[in-house]
């Protein structure tokens, strides 16, 4: 199943790099409900960066509340090769084509093949609106991988941003990994997706949707953007609802949690970061998140 292997693959990998901990000791339990109300904000990123203790969702929802002030610390950590996974992470998130750049030259040059590619996931579902050839290349690249092991998240990653870009280019990259015989490879999660994203593609261009109002509350416009521009592919906008919605401090960007709910053993979650631009808020990452 897509949600198990992703979920398990992401999990077990976080698990790996982060050295996440499922038990708190007393002592953390007290040090946590300490006063950080004066702490600075490159201070609070560099603590989340490296903070064990925090769940690695919890820690980036955090950073990005921080917005471009979080992007110095990260890209910091990244030059170093300081704390890489979760600033990877949080400089998908919130960077534009300079920040996404470095990190992709900083994937370019990761010696370890894991690491490599789970940075990779994280920029690649960043890459929703292509800034660049660059861009459109390693979007490519990721996709690709979808036979590789190691590279199996980042190609999944690459085929959702396809499937939310929707154009021309994004729908003739996805159709090189779906084989003509529809029976072939059908159990690999990628070309799973794809086919879904073609078919997404093919009904958005044959049907006329209606343009989401820029009246409202921003939580409103942000719920029908995500119905009109995302997983609606074989009908999952009808079992699709926004949860959590952060936003940035200057309101100019948004990560939401988005959930498809089918039942209690069909259940998956994806994280969507939209950025007003033009007074419309528009999709511009989307990332497998969990699954029950």
């Amino acid at each position: 199943m897509l949600e198990n292997r992703c979920a398990y693959y992401f999990l077990t990998t976080a698990l790996l790099f982060l050295g996440i901990s499922f038990i708190e000791s007393d002592g953390h339990a007290k040090s946590s409900s300490r006063d950080v109300t004066n702490e600075q904000s490159g201070e609070r990123v560099q603590r989340l960066l490296s903070d064990q203790q925090i769940d690695d969702s919890d820690a980036i929802n955090l950073i990005f509340k921080e917005d471009d002030k979080a992007l110095p610390i990260l890209l910091g950590a990244l030059r170093e090769g300081k704390n890489v996974e979760r600033a990877s992470w949080g400089v998908a998130y919130l960077g534009g084509p300079k920040e996404r750049e470095i990190l992709r030259n900083v994937i370019a040059g990761e010696k370890d093949q894991e690491k490599k590619w789970l940075m990779a996931s994280f920029l690649a579902g960043a890459l929703v609106q292509p800034a660049s050839s660059e861009e459109w290349d390693f979007l490519e690249v990721c996709l690709r991988r979808y036979k590789n092991e190691n590279g199996g998240l980042a190609s999944f990653s690459a085929a959702l941003a396809l499937g939310v870009n929707a154009s021309p280019q994004a729908l003739h990259l996805l159709q090189t990994v779906v084989p003509p015989d529809q029976s072939s490879a059908s159990d690999n999660d990628t070309v799973q997706e794809a086919r879904r994203a073609i078919l997404w593609i093919k009904q958005k261009s044959s049907i006329k949707t209606a343009t989401p109002s820029e009246k409202g509350s921003d939580l409103d416009q942000i719920k029908q953007i995500v119905l009109k521009d995302a997983f609606n592919a074989d009908e999952e906008g009808k079992h699709l609802s926004v949860g959590d919605v952060v936003f940035t401090g200057d309101k100019g960007r948004a990560l939401v949690s988005i959930e498809i709910y089918r039942g209690p053993k069909d259940a998956h979650s994806y994280d969507v970061v939209l950025e007003r631009r033009e007074g419309m808020w528009k999709i511009t990452g989307v990332w497998f998140s969990w699954a029950a």
